[in-house]
């Protein structure tokens, strides 16, 4: 008896390992890239945050800013104007735009007296000098409006961690020259004028 060789057939589709591997492959570098694109952007807004908060507390306790209310400073400030100080390792000289605290309110001012200063403002010319030394205020338009105040024509002896100040326009400041406001001690100053920032007339 003949023996027939049996030939088995496989009709199943061979597997094309091949385009799985690039398929696998290509969603791996999608999900790698997503995930390293997310990282990068988690990255940066970390970065803005902290320098958000490193800029806010920079501003806050090393800086003031605040607005002039008035015009007791024209023309050197206008009313609505921006003002930074700087009120960390502050110490006033003669000269200085400073804000304090005044009154109940904050005044910007301009010092003209230091602490054992004697000053004094001439009733009829407003002229003012200090320690003898006539006293050179090229910021003030008028100087006969100096002649306002509670201690014209008298000698003023400013007091010790005390500043004496005046706003450059004299005919519209309340300042030292009144005794409501008086001399500033220097725990009431705020800060000192470092820049303005004006926006519009």
């Amino acid at each position: 008896m003949k023996r027939e060789n049996k030939v088995e057939y496989n009709w199943y589709r061979p597997i094309d390992t091949n385009h799985e591997m690039v398929a696998e492959t290509v969603v791996g570098e999608a999900v790698e890239t997503q995930t390293t694109w997310k990282k990068w952007l988690c990255d940066a807004l970390k970065e803005i945050l902290l320098a958000l908060l490193i800029a806010f507390l920079f501003v806050r306790v090393i800086f003031t800013v605040t607005f002039v209310n008035g015009n007791s400073m024209f023309p050197t400030l206008h009313d609505r104007d921006f003002v930074v100080l700087q009120h960390i390792c502050y110490t006033p000289n003669r000269g200085d735009v400073i804000v304090a605290r005044a009154d109940g309110m904050n005044i910007v001012k301009r010092v003209i007296g230091m602490p054992g200063d004697v000053i004094y403002i001439d009733e009829d010319t407003g002229v003012i000098s200090v320690n003898g030394e006539l006293l050179n205020e090229a910021y003030v338009a008028d100087l006969r409006c100096n002649i306002n105040g509670d201690v014209i024509g008298q000698t003023i002896t400013v007091r010790p961690d005390h500043v004496f100040v005046m706003g450059d326009n004299r005919g519209h400041s309340e300042d030292s020259r009144f005794n409501e406001i008086g001399q500033i001690p220097y725990s009431d100053i705020r800060g000192g004028l470092l820049f303005t920032l004006r926006f519009g007339d």
